[in-house]
């Protein structure tokens, strides 16, 4: 049996499986393990977290050994290193696995480092160590473009691979059910506030005006600043959810009725947009990044860019129309579902295993 150990670089709060969604951590932390608990059956997995001995967390759940970094050097042989976006292990560790890919979850590999972030965003750094990574795995084609783009095309495209990220689902919802708890004209968002909060707002207050049915609910984080706090309070009939908590955001896909991503984040692949579809939430957003792959003709496309001043103009007439074409909403509906349940993390996990066979 291959070892495979995953390095999880700065993540916040140190993590294991299941202590995890009690903790601040993010998507690219949740993707490995979920991916792990599938690639666990194949393979012995390490997943290295920092400062896991503070206080007590090294464990092992679903056969995969949740160690603490400086425990590296205790594993005794590795045939696959995966860094999971932090460059950083390089300055940390001597690399004594057979075979290294780095996991870019992010844009570009993330470069920070005890406090610090490495000249020109680490470009020169991952250009320089290229030959010693076996692959680079990416999340959508824009990915890839992006990625290959901001390395001035010097990381060679048969090194590059596109793996999307999943749902941790064992068996469907069946279709006829995602509907029974639907609110009719209730609108959420569940990314970080900085990702498009603020625009969400103002066009949530814009078709409130017209229609007083028209409820919000908002997740992810209690760290508004002012200004959207103002905003907030001009909202009427909202949810303020502070807390990640998936059981809670899960149910809320299964009430609310439309994902309104007004998206100023370049997105690399966005798993609330492919939950969203999962669960029969229709995703309303701009094109932006890797959104135009992962919800595509699946979702309501809005015209142009939230930052632009007709943002709402261009589009508030035909979203008050939409939300009321029953017709329209069921198709795209199942389009969505059916899409959503082909990407489970057991398929997602028989894609990575087909890379690490065939190397």
């Amino acid at each position: 049996m291959k070892t495979l150990c995953f390095y999880s670089g700065y993540t916040g709060d140190p993590f294991n499986g299941i202590n995890y969604q009690n903790k601040n951590i993010y998507g690219s932390e949740k993707n490995l393990i979920h991916l792990c608990k599938y690639l666990s059956k194949y393979y012995k997995i390490y997943i290295l977290v920092w400062n896991l001995k503070i206080n007590n967390e090294e464990i092992i759940h679903d056969n995969i050994f949740y160690i603490d970094c400086t425990n590296y050097e205790t594993i005794p042989s590795i045939d696959i290193l995966i860094i999971n976006r932090y460059l950083n292990f390089f300055m940390h560790f001597i690399n004594k696995a057979k075979k290294t890919f780095i996991w870019i979850q992010d844009l570009i590999g993330h470069t920070g480092y005890q406090g610090i972030q490495f000249d020109k965003q680490g470009k020169n750094f991952l250009i320089n160590i290229d030959p010693i990574i076996d692959k680079y795995i990416v999340l959508s084609d824009f990915h890839q473009d992006y990625f290959s783009t901001f390395y001035e095309n010097k990381i060679p495209k048969n090194k590059i691979e596109i793996i999307g990220n999943g749902i941790l689902k064992t068996k469907s919802i069946d279709f006829n059910y995602i509907n029974k708890k639907r609110i009719k004209k209730r609108f959420m968002f569940c990314s970080e506030p900085v990702r498009g909060l603020i625009f969400f707002l103002d066009f949530i207050e814009a078709l409130q005006k017209e229609d007083p049915e028209i409820s919000v609910c908002i997740f992810r984080s209690n760290n508004y600043n002012q200004l959207i706090l103002e905003k907030i309070k001009k909202i009427k009939n909202i949810t303020v959810y502070n807390t990640s908590n998936q059981s809670i955001l899960f149910d809320e896909f299964l009430k609310s009725e439309f994902l309104l991503y007004t998206c100023n984040f370049l997105e690399t692949f966005c798993n609330i947009a492919l939950e969203a579809q999962y669960h029969g939430c229709i995703c309303i957003y701009n094109a932006y990044g890797a959104l135009k792959e992962t919800i595509h003709d699946r979702g309501f496309i809005l015209e142009g860019h939230p930052t632009n001043n007709d943002f709402i103009e261009k589009n508030i007439l035909k979203v008050q129309t939409f939300i009321n074409d029953e017709q329209e909403k069921n198709r795209l509906r199942l389009d969505a579902y059916n899409y959503s349940n082909q990407h489970y993390y057991q398929h997602i996990s028989e894609k990575w295993k087909d890379l690490i066979e065939n190397l």
